[in-house]
């Protein structure tokens, strides 16, 4: 009896080891978001770039086909706020931008932060780093969501 105790107990701990959560890698973001602009957030007082996309500045505008135009800035801000309210992300860094920030790809809640920027034409799927997003930018663009329904300056990566 007492072989079969221990043996049972080696093999419950050998089965809450394996399911244990997976080690963290030094890379990994974890956290709530504070939105900075449409594709820059703070996680924990870091602030970091979300990798592959391109937004529209904070105070950038976009005009639609009448030639009225609308704050693209503002509202791929409001998007990306959207998207981040009330979630913890789990955000992998893949490389650093050219201002020393890590470059990340995010989970908030199940979705993917730059693909759902795209999708909504909130950004631009950012060349060269963007083509996991080229899909989500063409359906965008078919679509005429968001910048796709008129015309927009396309700035370069911050």
């Amino acid at each position: 009896m007492r072989l079969f105790a221990a043996a049972s107990l080696l093999l419950l701990a050998a089965v809450m080891a394996a399911s244990a959560a997976p080690a963290r890698a030094e890379s990994d973001i974890i956290g709530p978001a504070m939105v900075i602009d449409g594709n820059v957030i703070s996680i924990a007082g870091r602030e970091v770039r979300v990798f592959g996309i391109e937004a529209p500045e904070l105070a950038q505008n976009c005009t639609y086909p009448d030639g009225e135009s609308w704050p693209c800035g503002s509202v791929a801000s409001a998007v990306m706020s959207y998207l981040v309210a009330n979630q913890t992300l789990f955000c992998k860094q893949h490389g650093v931008d050219a201002y020393g920030r890590a470059a990340v790809i995010c989970d908030a809640g199940g979705t993917d932060l730059g693909h759902a920027m795209v999708h909504y034409g909130a950004a631009l799927a950012m060349r060269p780093y963007g083509e996991i997003y080229f899909a989500a930018e063409a359906e965008a663009r078919k679509a005429r969501r968001g910048i796709w329904n008129g015309t927009f300056e396309e700035s370069g990566p911050e």
